[in-house]
């Protein structure tokens, strides 16, 4: 446990210095300029806080949707499905079947067919048949299926707005109907499939993001790491397992696996259900993240409404 500190802190100078390194290949991205910005802003850790606070909210549906989303497998494959459809749909390009969702996921076509089959089987994606191929069944996100998968972007994008105040609300833009939210999350999946710059340099957060609900009980170490740095005291979440178990719907003892791995990694450790010790290149990986994944979503959102701008002036 060498390699983690007590109340840690890290310098907030240049990009060099405080961007996770494994993102400095790609320093003359768009997203990684406006993310090294970002970072340097007065008001970083408290949109961080907030965006914790979102992140490990209780769902809105009962389980198992922190089931389903809460594991990168399954995400990843319902973040392509909205992908395949908005291609369909804007370009008219390859069909969203289910075929071209196997060949679009790094996963076996197995897990692909079987997780479909069951999200279909509670209407969380849509089948419908081609109206000019009847033999073609498409892939249609439901409403459900956007807003969860939508879930930790728009927060990344309100983080965003609460750093940068844009005079138009994006959050808005991108959420003002559900083609707008296919739309937005559509663009991104073109830009993950192209080059993965923003999920792929950061093998912890992927290493949670690969245990069921891993994600979400790392965000709420660092919802309660933020809390103490910015000496918050509405953090109601407590990181005692059967606190977090029964808020992320897993149990207990999977609660306990995650944190052991966590420990084992020599990434976090958490006593009496109080957070006791974090590796500074956590936080430091973890934030870098976070401003990756806001300045992504922000320039797409950006760019929809500046089209839009421009087809009302037409």
């Amino acid at each position: 446990m060498s390699d983690m500190q007590r109340n840690p802190t890290l310098p907030k100078t240049s990009m060099g210095s405080h961007l996770y390194p494994t993102v400095h290949a790609f320093a003359t991205h768009d997203a990684w300029v406006l993310a090294a910005d970002l970072v340097r802003s007065d008001d970083f850790e408290t949109a961080l806080y907030e965006y914790c606070r979102g992140i490990t909210a209780p769902p809105a549906m009962a389980w198992p949707i922190n089931k389903i989303f809460g594991q990168k497998l399954r995400y990843i494959t319902c973040y392509i499905l909205i992908g395949n459809y908005t291609r369909w749909r804007r370009f008219g390009k390859e069909l969203p079947t289910l075929a071209a969702l196997k060949a679009a996921v790094d996963a076996s076509p197995r897990q692909v067919a079987e997780l479909v089959s069951s999200l279909r089987a509670g209407g969380i994606i849509i089948a419908e048949r081609h109206e000019a191929d009847r033999r073609s069944v498409l892939l249609k996100p439901s409403r459900l299926l956007l807003q969860e998968v939508a879930k930790a972007p728009l927060l990344s994008l309100a983080a965003y707005e609460r750093l940068r105040k844009p005079k138009r609300q994006l959050e808005h833009v991108v959420s003002a109907t559900d083609d707008a939210l296919c739309d937005w999350i559509g663009r991104s999946t073109e830009e993950y499939r192209a080059a993965d710059i923003l999920f792929g340099p950061f093998p912890d957060i992927v290493e949670f993001t690969d245990r069921d609900c891993g994600y979400l009980v790392l965000t709420a170490a660092m919802g309660v790491h933020y809390a103490s740095e910015l000496s918050r005291d509405d953090w109601t979440l407590p990181l005692r397992y059967d606190s977090l178990a029964a808020q992320f719907q897993v149990s207990r003892q999977h609660i306990a696996n995650v944190f052991a791995y966590a420990e084992d990694r020599g990434l976090l450790s958490v006593k009496r259900g109080k957070l006791d010790v974090i590796s500074p290149l956590l936080i430091n990986q973890f934030e870098t993240w976070a401003a990756g994944q806001m300045a992504h979503y922000a320039l797409l959102a950006e760019k929809i409404a500046s089209e839009a701008d421009d087809d009302q002036t037409v």
